[in-house]
């Protein structure tokens, strides 16, 4: 079996094991961890690298605990059979590498004598040569506030955020949670009633065969957008220019899933956030058929929570989490009618 470390949203453990144990049929999870999970598993590592709930995954060459940084690359690079290992797993075709180093979240260099230690092992080991800006591969040491340190190989791709990404859009990994917890299933008629750019639908269209997708926008702009984007992606998504508080255009009781990331009202102040988020969650509860999910992503967990409170009897609050987005706090609310 194939062992790898893997990092994720920091808050969503639960939902990231409950995801591990669903989407690999043989898993043993060896640590978990806010934010990093260790598993060990015997499926091939092009199907664990697509997991798209993670933010990284590596497959783990070394672990250890409460040892300084200096004595666990000493160690690292005292082991021949990491080498070998290192020169078996390498495909041909690659010619380049770096060494990255995660403390606590964040990328720090490390010293200059360790650095071109642990670089010329991987280089013995692999024949790749060192290349401190374009890469054909990673290799990584993370190192965690409770004392664990892992050494790994990174086999998913770094995501070019300016590139593929707009201001304010969700990162793939959140949107790819937010959509699992709502139980996709391929009977799924699926709402996103503030869809923006279409994060959130188009996450939803491609983990999961449905029914019906409907994405939402009342922005003219956006929604020109957004009715483009799904257009030249091909996607049989469903875009409608609707205010998510008067959703005339859906029927009562005619929606599976609800999956929504509404505004935070943090850049339109002329935005009765109050009233939209109120207005928003009574037009959830008459969309959504008996049992149906709704998934909130938000900012304003205590505007959230009392308006779930008036509408205890209508609507259930199953679980909630609270992570942070762009070092912003919000919650991830699962509700069933």
């Amino acid at each position: 079996m194939n062992t790898y470390f893997s990092t994720f949203i920091s808050g969503t453990s639960e939902i990231v094991k409950d995801l591990l144990k669903d989407k690999l049929d043989k898993v043993n999870i060896n640590l978990l961890l806010d934010g990093l999970v260790v598993f060990e598993t015997d499926l091939p590592f092009t199907q664990v690298k697509n997991l798209r709930f993670f933010n990284n995954i590596f497959v783990l060459e070394k672990e250890s605990k409460n040892i300084k940084l200096s004595d666990f690359i000493k160690e690292i690079v005292a082991d021949i059979d990491i080498q070998k290992k290192l020169r078996d797993y390498i495909p041909k075709q690659l010619r380049t590498f770096r060494v990255v180093y995660s403390k606590q979240n964040q990328i720090t260099s490390l010293d200059k004598p360790l650095i071109q230690r642990l670089e010329g092992f991987i280089g013995l080991g692999t024949r790749l040569k060192v290349d401190k800006v374009k890469p054909d591969i990673e290799f990584w040491i993370l190192e965690r506030s409770e004392g664990n340190i892992f050494f790994g190989v990174r086999i998913t791709k770094k995501l070019d955020t300016k590139l593929v990404l707009e201001q304010g859009e969700l990162r793939p990994e959140l949107t790819n949670i937010l959509c699992e917890l709502s139980e996709p299933k391929v009977a799924d008629v699926f709402l996103d009633p503030f869809a923006g750019l279409g994060a959130i639908p188009i996450e939803r269209a491609t983990i999961e065969n449905y029914k019906k997708i409907f994405a939402s926008e009342n922005s003219k702009v956006i929604y020109q957008k957004l009715a483009q984007k799904v257009k030249s992606l091909g996607l049989n998504v469903i875009v409608g220019k609707w205010n998510a508080t008067k959703l005339g255009a859906v029927a009562d009781e005619s929606v599976d899933k609800i999956v929504t990331d509404p505004p935070w009202g943090e850049f339109d102040k002329n935005i009765n956030i109050g009233s939209l988020y109120e207005e928003f969650l009574n037009e959830a509860h008459r969309i959504l058929k008996k049992d149906g999910i709704l998934i909130v992503l938000s900012s304003r967990k205590e505007l959230v929570e009392q308006i779930l409170f008036k509408l205890k009897g209508k609507l259930k609050l199953e679980c909630k989490f609270d992570i942070l987005v762009s070092g912003k706090k919000a919650g991830i609310y699962k509700c069933v009618k």
